[in-house]
Parts: C-alpha cells; sequence; structure tokens
C-alpha cells in the first residue's frame, strides 16, 4: 500500500491587498500537490479581502478563511500555523499574500523535505516579480559577528542555482516548515511584529540541530506589496531598525553583543544621514524612532500605525 503523501496546510498572510491575496491562493489551489489545504489568514483588511475571498474559494473544500480582529503583522502567521499542527501537517507553506506559486513548486519542496529529513525548512527560489528570469532571493545569508541577515542571490540569473543547497537561513515570504520542528521550538516571536521574527524563529530551529535547504526548482514569484511594510519604506526601517536590536538582544552571544551594538548603531546612523541627504526625512526619522524604541522597550505594532 502506497504511503501517504504529507500533508500541507499553505497559510496565506494578508492585509488590505485582495487582488494580490486572491491571485496567491488561486496558485496555490492550482498546485500540483494533491494533499494540500489552503488557509487565508486575514489581518482586519478593511478593503473586502474576506468578502471576496469567500465569493471565489468558498465553494472549494481546500480553502478556509480566518480573520483577526486587528492587523498583527507578519507574526499573525502564528495563527494559521496553530491552525496547521491542529489539522495535524506535516508542513506549514508560509506565504506572503504578495507571492505567486507556480505549479510544482509545493511537490518540488515537500520531495526535498522527504531528502533532506534533517531541514527545518524549505526555501524555494524566490524570484522577482517583474522579471522571473532574476532572483529575488536564493535563501539568507547571516553575519553572526554583527548578528544581520543578508539577502543571497538578488538581482542574479535563475540558472545559477540549479541544484538543492543548504543556505544559512531563509527567506520568510515563502517558506515550507516542518511542523516537527515548530513543536520543538515554538512560534514566532510577537513582540517583533514584523521583521527579524523569521530570523530568530531559524535560529532557534539551527541551534536546534536543524538545517535549512534551498530548491531552486521550486520556484515563487515574489511582487514585494506594501500591505506589511515591504520594499524601502519608513515603516520597514522603523523595524528592521528595532528589531534587528531585539535579535541581539535575544540571541547574540554576549561576547559579541558590543561589536553587535556598535553595528547597530553605525547601520541607524548611516540610514538617517542617507534619508536626509536625499530628501526622505521619513526613512530618517524611522531609523532614528526604531532605535529609541528598542532603547524603551516597545514592543509589537508600532504605536500609532493601522
Amino acid at each position: 500500500m502506497a504511503k501517504k503523501a504529507p500533508l500541507v496546510v499553505a497559510v496565506v498572510l494578508t492585509w488590505n491587498d485582495s487582488q494580490a491575496a486572491l491571485k496567491c491562493v488561486r496558485s496555490v489551489l492550482a498546485s500540483d500537490y494533491a494533499n494540500l489545504q489552503v488557509v487565508l489568514l486575514d489581518n482586519a483588511s478593511n478593503d473586502g479581502t474576506p468578502a471576496a475571498a469567500g465569493t471565489a474559494f468558498g465553494a472549494n473544500k481546500r480553502f478556509s478563511l480566518i480573520v483577526n480582529d486587528s492587523n498583527r503583522g507578519y507574526v499573525a502567521n502564528n495563527v494559521g500555523i496553530k491552525e496547521g499542527l491542529k489539522r495535524g501537517a506535516d508542513f506549514v507553506l508560509i506565504l506572503n499574500n504578495d507571492t505567486v506559486v507556480e505549479k510544482n513548486a509545493v511537490s518540488r519542496m515537500v520531495a526535498t523535505a522527504v531528502d533532506y529529513p534533517n531541514a527545518a525548512a524549505i526555501a524555494p527560489l524566490l524570484v522577482l516579480g517583474n522579471d522571473p528570469t532574476r532572483v529575488w532571493s536564493a535563501g539568507t545569508g547571516f553575519n553572526s559577528i554583527i548578528f544581520k541577515p543578508v539577502l543571497w542571490g538578488r538581482g542574479k540569473p535563475v540558472s545559477c542555482f540549479t541544484e538543492p543547497r543548504e543556505v544559512p537561513l531563509a527567506v520568510g515570504a515563502a517558506l515550507l516548515v516542518r511542523t516537527q520542528a515548530i513543536r520543538k521550538v515554538g512560534l514566532l516571536d510577537e513582540k517583533y511584529f514584523i521583521y527579524n521574527e523569521e530570523t530568530k524563529w531559524e535560529i532557534l530551529m539551527k541551534r536546534a540541530g536543524y538545517t535549512f535547504v534551498l530548491e531552486p526548482a521550486a520556484r515563487v514569484v515574489h511582487s514585494v506589496g506594501e500591505a506589511f511594510g515591504g520594499g524601502e519604506t519608513p515603516v520597514a526601517t522603523y523595524y528592521l531598525v528595532r528589531n534587528r536590536g531585539y535579535l541581539i538582544a535575544d540571541l547574540c552571544p554576549l561576547y559579541l553583543k558590543p561589536i553587535a551594538y556598535a553595528s547597530l548603531l553605525a547601520e541607524t546612523v548611516l540610514r538617517a544621514v542617507r534619508g536626509i541627504v536625499s530628501g526622505k526625512h521619513g526613512h530618517a526619522s524611522a531609523a532614528l524612532t526604531g532605535l529609541g524604541h528598542f532603547l524603551t522597550g516597545v514592543t509589537g505594532r508600532k504605536p500609532g500605525m493601522k
């Protein structure tokens, strides 16, 4: 008797971008992987996303909708992860709403997860929305001295990546996560709200003995949206600065913290100066506010943000 394929529960997180959310869900439902369920996790959108999704997919038994009562940022994925665990999923596929999954991507990632049983997660090759022949991310590097992640492969031709390979970390925009690893280390740290929360999560998984693997044959198109502060925005700047501080505080070895904090201060000053010189004063203010809020212990959603 053939062994049943692992159960994958895909969690598509969205906020106020119904067209992108529907496009993402539609791409997942069109996957050639059969044992797949899709949860659209709405972060209290006010643009009619839940109603539109219900109309588009309500008749599909593999689709379900969860609506949060407020915008909880990227860490709202914890709600979807818990749902996946409750359903007995072997893997949770975390997806931002600004992604589109190619037809064979899920099956490729699951096959690679089976081949690499010690992998906490399988990362697809994220390709640029405006040029799918080029890479948005091929995994994430990590400087353990200054405690800072950096995207790998940005702008390179997809042909540069042909075989599965271990990578230091992975990008949270699209990630197939083994539920066994989640049970071992727990959920995303909700004080981060967005940015660096998946970095902390993945470092904990690595410290628990797991690895991360890039599967370049699994491709996901990533058109960076603004819903979660994506791209070069003051919102992104604020959380990147603030939460890097928390990442250092939470996980950086004591003997490296002076170096890492000095690097954080330098990054903040550089972002502020660059913002002032370029006339983008919002970026400068966001960088300085992010550092100030880290130093004063502000967590979760930025005060005043919707």
